[in-house]
């Protein structure tokens, strides 16, 4: 699916509350509706705005105190960009995945870290696509080190 900046900036959101809340109990559906949303495959030319959010809507019981936000659409006219970087959406969709994997496995430190680690990785994505690989190996370095070493190597 291609999507818009502002849904990448949902998805750093995401990851936000990740890290600040590793241990949420709706974090694996949560991770899975987005991993689900990068990993659609785009069949026409049109693009659809606020799709992290809407997926996020459908997740019963999510907490409306920290997820208020995905109850109003970005309605914006300006500053809107569409991330057409393959690159882009394999690294989020590869990083979700890593996610989902620590939290089957109840490894909720590593989790953690990884949150951490990727928090950013959407903004690089949106503001510095052409230095991109760079920033995002300097953000998971400490989660590479610690935890995977293979991750995300076949992209960066």
């Amino acid at each position: 699916m291609i999507m818009m900046n502002f849904d990448f900036y949902d998805i750093y959101s995401v990851i936000v509350f990740f890290r600040n809340y590793p241990q949420y109990e709706k974090n694996f559906i949560i991770a899975e509706k987005v991993k689900s949303v990068l990993d659609q495959l785009q069949v026409d030319n049109y693009i659809s705005m606020n799709v992290v959010r809407a997926a996020l809507r459908e997740i019963d019981g999510i907490d409306k105190d920290y997820f208020n936000w995905i109850y109003t659409d970005n309605i914006y006219t300006y500053g809107h960009c569409v991330i057409h970087e393959d690159l882009a959406y394999k690294i989020l969709s590869e990083s979700f995945s890593e996610l989902l994997i620590c939290l089957k496995n109840n490894e909720h430190d590593r989790f953690a870290d990884l949150s951490y680690a990727l928090h950013n990785v959407p903004i690089i994505l949106t503001e510095y696509p052409k230095k991109s690989k760079n920033k995002i190996k300097t953000e998971i370095s400490s989660y590479r080190k610690k935890w995977n070493k293979a991750f995300l190597k076949k992209f960066i």
